[in-house]
C-alpha cells in the first residue's frame, strides 16, 4: 500500500477512500454512495427538494413520446394533465376541461354563543340564481353572542321595531307621537301645525291671524329691545309703515302720506311737492291759480315790492323795469311810459 498524497495518473485497480475527484470528467464512475445533496450544472437535489439556481425556469422534458408521470396518477403529456381527483389553485389561466362537480350545499357550525365579531358571506354578484362565487366584506359583521349586525350604513326602507340608539339620517318618521324625540338636528324647513319655519320667514299656512301669545304676565321681545305688552310697544327708536291706524303718541320721524290734524304749527318745511293748495290758492307746475271766485291778491310787506322776473317791479301800482308791455286794453287816467322800446295794445280812459 502507499500512504500520502499521490499526484499524476493511476493506472489499474485501485482501493481506499478518495476525499475528492479532481478531475473534471469522471466517466468510470458508474455509481455513487447516499448523498446529502448533489449540484448539477443549475439543478440541486437536496432533500426532497429539486430546484434551480439560475434564473430561469425549471424545465422537466421526458424521450419524445413519454410522459411525466407524477405521484404514479398524474399524467402531464404534451401539456394535459390527466389522472388528478383535485387541483386547488389561487388563480386558474385558460380554458378548464372536464367535469368537476361544483357544491351546492355548506356545511355550517353552531357558533351562536361566542363573543366575536364573524364576517358575513354573501353570494358575489347581482341578485339571481346559478353558479355564484362567494365573497365578504369587513365592513358588515355579525356577533352571535349579541346577536347585533354592524355595518357603516343601511340603504333602503326599514320595517319593524328599532330599539336602542340609532344614529344617521332617518328620512321619515312615521309614527305620530314621538315623545320621546327631545332634539333634532338643523332642519333647512319646519312645519308645525299651521305654522312653517323656514330660513329667516316664520309664516302660517292657515287663513287665520298669526298669534304670538306670551304666558300670562309676560312680554313679547323682539331683537332685544322692542317690547309688546298688552298691546302697548315701547322701546322702538323707529317704526316704519305704509298705514298707521289708532293714536300715536311720541315724536315721530319720517314720511307722513297724510297729515290729519288741523292746526300744524311744527311742521317748518316739506319736500318737493307735485301739487299745493293753501285755501284758495294752487300751485301746481308752473301756474298758481285761485279756486275762489275772487281776483287773485298778491300783497307785499309794508315797505316791499312785488319783483317780476327779476326785473319788473311792481310798487304801489306802479310798474317799472319793463322793456315792453302788451295789453288788448290800457285802462287808468295816467300813463306814463319810461323805458319801455315796445308798447302795444289801445289806450282807454
Amino acid at each position: 500500500g502507499f500512504a500520502g498524497a499521490l499526484t499524476g495518473n493511476v493506472t489499474g485497480n485501485t482501493s481506499g477512500t478518495a476525499a475528492t475527484v479532481t478531475g473534471a470528467a469522471q466517466t468510470n464512475i458508474t455509481s455513487l454512495g447516499t448523498l446529502t445533496a448533489l449540484q448539477v450544472d443549475n439543478i440541486n437535489i437536496n432533500g426532497n427538494a429539486i430546484t434551480s439556481t439560475a434564473g430561469t425556469d425549471l424545465t422537466i422534458t421526458p424521450v419524445a413520446g413519454q410522459q411525466i408521470v407524477l405521484d404514479g396518477t398524474i399524467v402531464v403529456d404534451a401539456g394535459v394533465v390527466t389522472g388528478a381527483t383535485s387541483i386547488t389553485s389561487d388563480v386558474f389561466v385558460g380554458p378548464l376541461t372536464g367535469a368537476a362537480s361544483i357544491a351546492t350545499t355548506v356545511t355550517v357550525s353552531d357558533n351562536e354563543s361566542t363573543n366575536e365579531n364573524n364576517v358575513i358571506l354573501f353570494a358575489a354578484g347581482a341578485a339571481g340564481s346559478g353558479n355564484l362565487g362567494v365573497e365578504a366584506d369587513g365592513n358588515m359583521t355579525y356577533n352571535p353572542s349579541t346577536g347585533k349586525i354592524t355595518a357603516t350604513g343601511f340603504i333602503g326602507a326599514l320595517t319593524g321595531n328599532v330599539t336602542g340608539n340609532t344614529s344617521g339620517t332617518a328620512a321619515t318618521v312615521t309614527g305620530a307621537a314621538q315623545t320621546n324625540i327631545t332634539s333634532v338636528g338643523t332642519l333647512t324647513a319646519l312645519q308645525v301645525d299651521n305654522l312653517n319655519l323656514n330660513g329667516n320667514t316664520l309664516s302660517s299656512t292657515a287663513g287665520t291671524d298669526l298669534l304670538i301669545t306670551p304666558l300670562a304676565g309676560q312680554q313679547i321681545v323682539l331683537d332685544g329691545a322692542i317690547v309688546v305688552d298688552a298691546g302697548v310697544v315701547t322701546g322702538a327708536t323707529s317704526i316704519t309703515s305704509t298705514a298707521f291706524v289708532g293714536a300715536l303718541t311720541g315724536n315721530a320721524t319720517g314720511t307722513a302720506a297724510t297729515v290729519t290734524g288741523a292746526a300744524q304749527t311744527n311742521i317748518t318745511s316739506v319736500g318737493t311737492l307735485t301739487a299745493l293748495q293753501v285755501d284758495n290758492l294752487n300751485i301746481n307746475g308752473n301756474a298758481i291759480t285761485s279756486t275762489a271766485g275772487t281776483d287773485l291778491t298778491i300783497t307785499p310787506l309794508a315797505g316791499q315790492q312785488i319783483v317780476l322776473d327779476g326785473t319788473i317791479v311792481v310798487d304801489a301800482g306802479v310798474v317799472t323795469g319793463a322793456t315792453s308791455i302788451t295789453s288788448t286794453a290800457l285802462v287808468g287816467t295816467t300813463l306814463s311810459v319810461s323805458g319801455l322800446t315796445n308798447l302795444t295794445g289801445s289806450f282807454s280812459q
